[in-house]
């Protein structure tokens, strides 16, 4: 595996766990279990495993788009795509099944949640593994 898609997994991996857990588990616990968001305990280990594959793959398509690597705003703009269908299978797809989460704060809270996600990642890939 090329190093720079390993950087570029770390740069999403360690970043994102970090969000994840203090957003969803600490800042916002209560929101979050208001919306039975996990389905009760959430297991840590499988959700780290979901960020590992994750930034795995996002890595490794950045890493074979024709963009110039280390423009912030082409890292933006193509992990900015990917974002946007991350956000469709989540968020959107998470209102669809679970009733409790179907209200604007989930909608607004989860969104941003991303945007900070992506944007992060999208900073670290271009200007510090490219």
């Amino acid at each position: 595996m090329k190093t720079e898609i390993i950087l570029g997994a770390l740069a999403y991996i360690i970043p994102t766990f970090a969000l994840a857990y203090f957003w969803h588990l600490k800042w916002f616990k209560e929101l979050y279990e208001k919306w039975d968001y996990a389905g009760g305990d959430p297991n840590i280990p499988l959700g780290f495993l979901t960020i590992v594959i994750q930034g795995i793959v996002l890595s490794a398509l950045y890493s074979w788009a024709p963009i110039e690597h280390t423009l912030l705003a082409a890292a933006v703009l193509f992990i900015g795509t990917l974002a946007i269908l991350h956000w469709s299978v989540h968020v959107v797809a998470a209102m669809a099944k679970g009733p409790k989460m179907r209200n604007w704060h989930f909608f607004g809270l989860e969104t941003f949640y991303l945007v900070l996600q992506f944007g992060i990642f999208a900073t670290l890939i271009s200007s510090v593994v490219y």
